[in-house]
């Protein structure tokens, strides 16, 4: 009889249940962030080498390859500006009668990778670097200091190797603004900021490395560049 009390109510009547409290939408993607949010990453940054990839094959050659080096993503409109100016200094590489520049853009971020796209970045740049696609790669100056660290691709001006521990930016980077042939460059935000000044130009390191004697033409061709949009 003690039991049949804990049961059931003075009037005979057994409680209802409480219906659970539905998960609001915010709750439901809390959750599912919480144990599929490596997944999630992983497949992002899939996605993102296989629209890299798929530019690459279907975009004609250039006689350039750059590398733009940010910790953010940079304006298409000034990507452009810069393949532009750039061309007018360039050589006809290919012998397609004219001269054509390619910026390939790396937002690569902070030092950890960031989200799964900078990381997809960092992991392209890393890739292209040791195909040789780029000799030549922009960067502001935060990158250029986490690249050099990380992974002691940016040479002297000269194109000769650094000695170890030489960590730059003088001697191995030079400002936008340093360039005779692109001083002029802006291309301003809504704030009024030119986004140009952020930027410099380096060569990236040859001698010694994977590609060294695979592809010196184009290494050359590129150390005229930079030595032209030096001077002017």
């Amino acid at each position: 009889m003690a039991r049949e009390g804990l049961l059931i109510h003075g009037d005979g009547e057994y409680p209802e249940p409480q219906s659970p409290t539905p998960d609001t939408p915010r709750k439901k993607w809390e959750n599912f962030w919480y144990y599929h949010k490596w997944h999630a990453l992983v497949l992002l940054a899939a996605a993102v080498f296989l629209i890299f990839l798929a530019r690459d094959l279907t975009r004609p050659g250039a006689d350039y390859e750059i590398g733009l080096v940010t910790a953010n993503g940079f304006p298409q409109e000034a990507v452009g500006l810069l393949e532009k100016n750039i061309a007018k200094c360039g050589e006809d590489l290919n012998g397609d009668g004219r001269v054509t520049v390619q910026i390939d853009s790396y937002a690569a971020g902070a030092e950890n990778g960031g989200s799964g796209i900078q990381a997809a970045n960092q992991v392209k740049l890393e890739a292209d670097l040791s195909a040789g696609d780029c000799m030549l790669f922009l960067t502001d100056a935060d990158s250029f200091s986490q690249q050099q660290s990380k992974l002691g691709m940016f040479a002297r001006t000269d194109g000769s190797t650094p000695e170890a521990g030489e960590s730059g930016p003088g001697g191995m980077r030079i400002p936008l603004s340093g360039l005779k042939a692109l001083a002029g460059l802006s291309y301003r935000t809504a704030e009024g900021e030119n986004l140009m000044e952020r930027l410099g130009l380096s060569l990236r390191v040859y001698r010694d490395t994977a590609v060294d004697g695979k592809k010196d033409a184009y290494w050359n061709a590129s150390r005229r560049l930079f030595q032209k949009l030096a001077s002017g």
